[in-house]
């Protein structure tokens, strides 16, 4: 894209052009980090639709509020609205002219460079400077009546094309169920953690410009600045404005220049013979404020939508990153190659290896590294005594597969313990794939997920495999992009899709703690030989000996731990500056701090539970004699204390015959859950809390994880650490 001379203007030679197209590019990456898939800084698409849109120049802030609202417009710094002018009164305090601009600082910035270019645009304008303090100059001549370009800090190029390019990101969330409108006040909402976020909403333009283009995109088009790019003053409209008992004529009062007839960005208003004073604006007042033409005039934006024809291709790999997409797309070339995880290169990039992609948990297992995985295994109520021992509940278990590719062949069924060992040392410090799927392992219809850990930029990308719960569709089901950890925490897209669940960005366990009620571990009994015609016998990858083997909870647990830790390391350094001696910031590293809120969080919140339990199971609760302990986390969040306070004292054990006493008298059991679907609550599989007493929520290792970061980075000191946590944390 070339960003053209704004509004057209001839200061500078036509073959120089390029130099302005480079400050323009480079001001707009610094703040559109990641250009949204559906803007365009340019195209070359034919089907192209002009439009404008336009707002009034008058603060909102002042509209109505006569007189104190207009007096206070007319001040420069409250001028927000990418419009601002001066004005100039007689020996009596008479307005005598007006003068309005919208030209941008970044281009007069430019004009500091060239002194015949800085000299024409002064003399267009009626000002003189001098040529040895051009930047000077125009501070002398931008203030006090006079007035070359806006100045509000937020009134920039890169701000206008940033709110542009930001309002194409299309938020799921904000889609109301009745099809209403999404204000672009609402849109601002999610504009990011930005100094004038809160202050946006309050102006007539930014809103405006998000609702209007956010509108085209959700009829899908792709939004693409026009050229020449700038923000233009449309008209004034002067069919309440009279001089004497007539309307006043525009071309009496009004100069317009800089730009062409189409594009100008300055309008001069004088009153030939008299003063601004002797004319009547809107309900019949004097004229007293340059704020009374400002509310009767209208500034506009020039932008293009582009239609793009959809079509079907054969990309194995499509992007579907919700509150960011509308609908699942193809992957653009540039996504691609910021794929670096081993399901991106290996599985994904060499479909032409993996002929065709695995779209079953089977066919995935057969094309990951032989041996160097294992499988975990969960499934709920199976270690379970029951009431009617002829009463078993349907064989539905739920499998996740760790992988670390550069293992192959030394991680061999049945999982020996110094195989276990040795892909927990790998895990998630070498490339590593998680996988998730559920007992339709050769089915299109079952869940099938997949999350990719890149050692190099220390994130997961994730993925997740279209259900095709028919299985007779046209098509074969595509796997989806999306999204990476970093977008947990994105404004657009937090709380949506993976990260409703993944609400850090990680990879989670909800029981991460003995004794891992509903997973195979060493604390529960080992699975149970399947029916010979249970179709998981067919599943040879899993199947050992004719029983499916697996390894234990706890070590995945220590797994899930390692990628927590690896995500959390490399998501301070992305939310903090970086020290590095003797003193400053890392080079590249931020130079303020974000997401500052999500790591408190951590402490006052609980961001994801785990199911905690009492390591007694249940059998082994009798006798009036006995005690068993309850979860540590019961009353408060234990874990985290214990690591910030010495010898702090466990929670003690609790009397047998008190827990048995609580049960029966409030008559608590466990309910078969299929028996609830089928209208009978009260189908009992057993007469207590089911494989172990105390359950309860509470806070995961991430929470705990995170608490551990600001800890040690001294964020807070430890005292109001300690504090903090004895706040409820539910």
């Amino acid at each position: 894209m070339t960003f053209l001379f704004p509004g057209k203007v001839q200061d500078f030679k036509e073959s120089e052009v390029e130099k302005w197209n480079t400050t323009a590019i480079s001001g707009v990456g610094k703040r559109v980090k990641e250009i949204p898939a559906n803007f365009l800084l340019a195209t070359q698409n034919p089907d192209i639709v002009d439009f404008q849109v336009e707002w009034p120049a008058m603060p909102k802030r002042g509209m109505g509020k006569w007189p104190a609202g207009f007096a206070e417009a007319d001040k420069r710094q409250q001028q927000d609205e990418y419009c601002e002018w001066e004005v100039e009164r007689d020996a009596n305090g008479k307005l005598t002219k007006v003068t309005f601009t919208c030209e941008f600082p970044e281009y007069w910035n430019e004009l500091t460079e060239n002194d015949q270019a800085f000299q024409n645009a002064l003399r267009e304008v009626g000002y003189s400077g001098s040529s040895g303090d051009r930047k000077g100059s125009i501070e002398r001549l931008n203030k006090d009546g006079k007035i070359l370009h806006l100045k509000h800090e937020n009134s920039t190029l890169d701000q206008a094309v940033e709110i542009a390019a930001d309002a194409t990101v299309l938020r799921q969330h904000l889609i109301k169920p009745d099809g209403s409108d999404i204000s672009g006040g609402d849109l601002l909402k999610c504009f990011g953690e930005k100094k004038y976020s809160k202050e946006a909403p309050k102006r007539h333009s930014d809103p405006t410009i998000m609702y209007e283009i956010n509108k085209w995109v959700r009829n899908g088009y792709k939004i693409c600045p026009k050229q020449p790019f700038g923000i233009y003053i449309d008209r004034l409209e002067t069919s309440e404005f009279r001089r004497g008992n007539k309307r006043l004529n525009e071309r009496s009062v009004c100069k317009w220049s800089r730009g062409a007839d189409a594009t100008r960005m300055r309008l001069v208003l004088e009153n030939p013979g008299g003063t601004l004073a002797d004319i009547k604006g809107p309900h019949n007042r004097s004229i007293q404020y340059g704020s009374q033409f400002a509310e009767k005039l209208w500034i506009r934006i020039d932008l293009q939508a582009v239609k793009e024809q959809k079509t079907e291709v054969s990309d194995p790999l499509w992007t579907y990153i919700e509150g960011r997409d509308s609908e699942p797309h193809p992957t653009d070339k540039e996504t691609q190659e910021r794929l670096t995880d081993w399901f991106a290169k290996q599985i994904i990039k060499k479909e032409k290896e993996f002929t065709p992609v695995p779209l079953t948990f089977h066919d995935l297992l057969e094309k990951i590294p032989a041996e160097s995985w294992a499988p975990f295994v969960v499934y709920d109520g199976f270690h379970m005594r029951r009431e009617d021992p002829n009463t078993q509940p349907e064989v539905k278990p739920r499998f996740v597969v760790i992988c670390v590719p550069e293992l192959k062949g030394k991680i061999k069924p049945p999982y020996r313990p110094q195989d276990l060992e040795l892909l927990e040392e790998k895990a998630f410090k070498a490339e590593t794939l998680a996988i998730v799927s559920d007992e339709k392992t050769s089915s299109q219809s079952g869940i099938l997920q997949c999350a990719g850990f890149d050692p190099a930029k220390g994130c997961f990308n994730w993925y997740d495999r279209e259900r095709n719960f028919l299985e007779r569709e046209e098509r074969d089901p595509r796997w989806h992009y999306f999204g990476n950890s970093h977008d947990a925490f994105e404004p657009d897209t937090q709380g949506l899709g993976p990260w409703c669940g993944h609400v850090n960005g990680t990879i989670i366990m909800k029981e991460i703690e003995a004794p891992w009620v509903h997973w195979e571990s060493s604390v529960t009994k080992r699975l149970r030989e399947l029916p010979t015609n249970h179709d998981l016998m067919k599943e040879t990858k899993l199947i050992f000996n004719k029983r499916l083997v697996a390894g234990g909870a706890e070590c995945l647990e220590r797994m899930v731990k390692n990628g927590v830790e690896a995500w959390f390391e490399t998501r301070w350094k992305s939310d903090f500056p970086q020290p590095q001696a003797p003193g400053g910031t890392q080079q590249g590293t931020r130079s303020y701090a974000i997401h500052v809120n999500q790591w408190i969080s951590h402490i006052l919140l609980t961001t994801t539970i785990s199911i905690a339990a009492s390591t007694t199971p249940t059998r082994d609760i009798h006798g009036e004699d006995t005690a068993f302990p309850i979860p540590q986390n019961f009353f408060f969040n234990y874990t985290a204390l214990s690591e910030l306070i010495d010898d702090l004292p466990e929670i003690g054990a609790v009397p047998a015959k008190h827990y048995i006493s609580a049960m029966e008298k409030l008559r608590i059991s466990t309910v078969f859950e299929f028996a609830k679907a089928q209208g009978d609550n009260n189908k009992i599989a057993s007469k207590d809390e089911g494989q172990a007493p105390w359950k309860v929520l509470g806070p995961s290792y991430e929470d705990y994880r995170g608490m551990v970061q600001v800890h040690e980075e001294k964020l807070l000191p430890k005292n109001v650490v300690i504090a903090m946590l004895m706040v409820d944390f539910w």
